[in-house]
């Protein structure tokens, strides 16, 4: 019974945490989209969400970390730049 409480709170935690990193990258790619950076090549940006996609590898194992970059490549993309852009930045 314990190690069943033990692995449900971990899973809740993670679940959290993972939660919290795909807000907060969310939270960088709109930062990051608003700032004027601009050297010429298109698609090129400054890359300040990539900073809490490597605190989620951290933090947490690969298959989380690679969901929460998904989530924020989905969900920026088609916020900041439409349909095309998010298939842009996923490949």
């Amino acid at each position: 019974m314990q190690s069943q409480i033990s692995t449900r709170t971990r899973r809740t935690k993670a679940l959290a945490l993972s939660a919290m990193f795909a807000c907060l990258a969310l939270i960088f790619s709109y930062v990051e989209a608003i700032i004027p950076f601009n050297i010429g090549i298109p698609g090129v940006k400054l890359g300040l969400a990539n900073l809490v996609i490597v605190i989620a590898l951290y933090e947490l194992n690969f298959r989380y970390a690679f969901v929460i970059n998904m989530i924020r490549i989905l969900l920026a993309g088609l916020l900041f730049s439409g349909v095309f852009g998010a298939l842009y930045s996923l490949a």
